[in-house]
């Protein structure tokens, strides 16, 4: 969530690497997916994830990379060999394998244990909710995390470039 607390100084990371050095960027996209089942728009997970964009953009932030842009954006500040590469984080244990069942249930710990503190202050300053109405939300969303076959996960992104040599600044 770099842009979402830097603003766009992403741009200045160049000057910043030593010549020759890399740069390595993790990032997910908040809005989660399936490639098994349909996931409802009206869903509370899918609402929270629209409220917590909603509430960024009312702060002059962007919660998504377009990592794309991003990689473009890197090459004109002067970044080489920028490699980007989507992965997926499974929320829950669904996949079969073992490695990802794992991440899976403790990335649905994660969520189901840090929901309010991601939420608490966007909602409560940004939208203008009460911290009873975030909390009644909250339940929602935390037993649409737990339900089980939705096979959801976040796309996450990677991307990872090499300083120019010899900068000119």
């Amino acid at each position: 969530m770099i842009r979402c607390s830097t603003g766009n100084s992403h741009l200045m990371l160049n000057r910043h690497c030593k010549p020759g050095g890399y740069f390595e960027l993790h990032d997910l996209s908040t809005h989660i997916k399936s490639d098994h089942v349909p996931i409802e728009e009206d869903s509370p997970v899918n609402e929270w994830c629209r409220l917590l964009r909603e509430g960024i953009v009312k702060m002059n932030r962007i919660l998504d990379l377009d990592f794309e842009k991003l990689a473009e954006q890197m090459r004109d500040v002067g970044f080489v060999d920028v490699v980007l590469r989507p992965f997926k984080i499974p929320i829950g244990k669904w996949p079969l394998d073992p490695q990802l069942k794992e991440a899976g249930m403790l990335q649905q710990v994660a969520m189901l244990e840090g929901v309010e503190s991601l939420s608490l202050a966007i909602f409560t300053r940004c939208l203008g909710w009460s911290p009873e109405r975030v909390q009644a939300f909250l339940t929602e969303v935390r037993n649409d995390f737990r339900k089980k076959k939705t096979y959801t996960y976040w796309p996450w992104y990677v991307a990872f470039t090499r300083s120019m040599q010899n900068p000119d600044f």
